[in-house]
């Protein structure tokens, strides 16, 4: 009973970064703090669903600055299908979530939801489109091939954003594209450095 409780739920933990994001949440708008952890949230749930769905287990669950991270069991190992359709899964959740609370007329939840939707989809290392885009690469070519092409897009698809959030700091005063797409082509380069794509 106690393997059996282990592998159904995860060890959840919150990263000290995403705490922080939620104070700033809290202080700078708290309008958006409710519909952010509930849009999150459901988005999640999506991935686990989909873990499940596809015969693999989670084991951890980690939420941090920019969404959440899960560790898979390898008892219960995905396939490249079943991994992607587990990663659709969230994004899939969040435009469900959208849809749902704009027919309900919860507009501000329904624009939140479908932002981190849309936004996961991106084709950018350790978002939902990345590692699609990984997995995609991975089955018609090779791992090798499929790391370089993550690499190079996400580096492209970053710089873009990163210019689009400091238009869009200096004009409007808002940090929250400029800051993420920051931290998302930092990690790009760091982890690469840890381990270089093959070109």
């Amino acid at each position: 009973m106690k393997d059996m409780k282990q592998s159904i739920f995860p060890n959840i933990s919150v990263s000290p970064g995403c705490l922080l994001l939620a104070a700033v949440m809290l202080y700078w708008d708290e309008s958006l703090f409710w519909p952010g952890i509930l849009a999150c949230l459901l988005h999640e749930m999506g991935h686990f669903i989909g873990i499940w769905m596809a015969g693999g287990r989670v084991r951890w669950l980690r939420f941090t600055a920019v969404g959440g991270e899960m560790g898979l069991d390898p008892v219960f190992p995905l396939s490249y299908g079943g991994e992607l359709l587990a990663t659709l899964a969230g994004p899939a959740a969040s435009l469900l979530a959208a849809a749902v609370g704009g027919s309900m007329r919860c507009f501000l939840f329904a624009g939140v939801s479908l932002s981190m939707g849309v936004f996961n989809l991106l084709p950018i290392r350790l978002l939902d489109g990345g590692r699609c885009l990984y997995l995609t690469v991975a089955m018609l070519a090779s791992p090798e091939s499929a790391r370089a092409a993550l690499f190079w897009t996400s580096v492209v698809i970053s710089a873009v954003l990163l210019c689009c959030g400091a238009l869009l700091f200096f004009h409007y005063l808002n940090p929250t594209l400029l800051a993420t797409s920051s931290w998302l082509l930092m990690e790009v380069i760091r982890q690469n450095e840890k381990n270089p794509c093959v070109l």
